[in-house]
């Protein structure tokens, strides 16, 4: 099994890949509660959210933590896995997506 930038056995959190994991993290965050929000008002306005908008955010949210997928590979077995890693993302992603436009 191979060591990655999150899990256990990697270097402590001061290590700079791990910091901007976090960051990544913290705007994938950010962007998922904005879009909660403006879903929330329009709901409660009696509106219904634009699928692009909801298509645009996971598009962007996919190629961000793709991106930073990318960036964990530190080993051999890492670089086998990732196209695993980030073809499950991309499979997670496209479930919504159809759920959204027919």
């Amino acid at each position: 099994m191979s060591v990655t930038a999150l899990s256990p056995e990697a270097s402590p959190s001061d290590d700079k890949l791990v910091r901007e994991w976090k960051a990544v993290r913290s705007r994938l965050h950010e962007a998922e509660h904005r879009l909660n929000s403006r879903y929330a008002q329009r709901k409660y306005d009696g509106e219904s959210i634009d699928p692009q908008e909801v298509l645009r955010y996971l598009a962007k949210t996919y190629d961000r933590a793709a991106a930073m997928a990318v960036k964990t590979v530190t080993d051999h077995d890492a670089a086998l896995g990732l196209p695993q890693r980030v073809e499950h993302l991309f499979e997670e992603i496209a479930e919504v997506v159809f759920t959204i436009v027919p």
